[in-house]
């Protein structure tokens, strides 16, 4: 065998450092393809993360929107779901309301016919239907912390005698008068409802009326507590009337009041 030249061994180390450095290369390509792997890896995982999380976005935020469409359509046909007993209210109010103004407007009858047979067709069927000892209360506002209680159960059976003929001096005064209700649009969520209408009569013009109803507790029954006409409303009207003598004299003369005007108008 003949033996290496320097020039050979020159060569030898050259190519022995060379494929050292390929060596090198290779297994640091490979240590970032590893890399390169677990951030793909990660970037894939991250996305599908982010993606699951979008779907169930996209499912939650779609059903909030197929609830509300549902809502909507419904309150559009003027029913609501959750709120059965306040449309049974509404229309229960409605029919009594037309059939006592239809009664009342019968002409064979005289003015003092009419107003009695009012009475009592409010006494029988419609003050059932309204929550007397509400408005009662609301008249009083913060004066009924100084009210006794024995007085204070008085003044609420003085009231709705008050309170009756109220509603009698006015369905006297729109007789003949047809009466159309719009539908009632009560919120699920509120225990309130008004129920608006127009009174028509011939060559007049229209009468707006509102009726206030409420639901006590949330599985008791809607009553009326107001009457507005025309902007006018039974409490209000008995607030500001009564509110100066209640003030001044207390309780007692304004039930005086109530009882004098009761007396009067009977």
């Amino acid at each position: 065998m003949n033996a290496l030249t320097p020039s050979d061994n020159g060569s030898n180390n050259c190519a022995i450092k060379l494929i050292h450095k390929f060596t090198v290369i290779d297994t640091t390509i490979q240590n970032d393809q590893g890399c390169f792997k677990m951030i793909y890896r990660k970037a894939i995982w991250r996305v599908t993360m982010q993606a699951r999380c979008y779907v169930k976005r996209s499912a939650i935020l779609f059903g909030i929107l197929g609830v509300c469409f549902v809502t909507t359509a419904y309150s559009s046909q003027g029913i609501v779901t959750d709120n059965k007993s306040a449309i049974e209210a509404a229309y229960n109010m409605e029919i009594i309301t037309q059939t006592i103004l239809a009664e009342a407007s019968n002409e064979k009858i005289t003015p003092s016919e009419r107003h009695a047979l009012l009475l009592k067709s409010l006494e029988i069927e419609f003050m059932p239907l309204v929550d007397h000892q509400f408005a009662a209360f609301k008249v009083l506002g913060s004066h009924i912390r100084n009210v006794p209680s024995d007085i204070l159960i008085e003044y609420v059976d003085i009231f709705y005698e008050y309170m009756t003929l109220s509603y009698a001096e006015i369905f006297s005064q729109h007789t003949h008068s047809m009466l159309q209700f719009y539908d009632p649009h009560p919120k699920q969520s509120s225990n309130h409802l008004t129920l608006r209408a127009t009174l028509k009569k011939q060559n007049e013009l229209d009468v707006f009326l509102s009726l206030k109803l409420r639901q006590a507790t949330q599985t008791g029954p809607w009553k009326n507590y107001d009457l507005i006409v025309q902007g006018n409303s039974i409490i209000n009207n008995a607030r500001n009337q009564y509110a100066p003598i209640l003030r001044n004299q207390g309780i007692e003369a304004v039930m005086s009041k109530m009882q004098s005007y009761i007396a009067e108008n009977s």
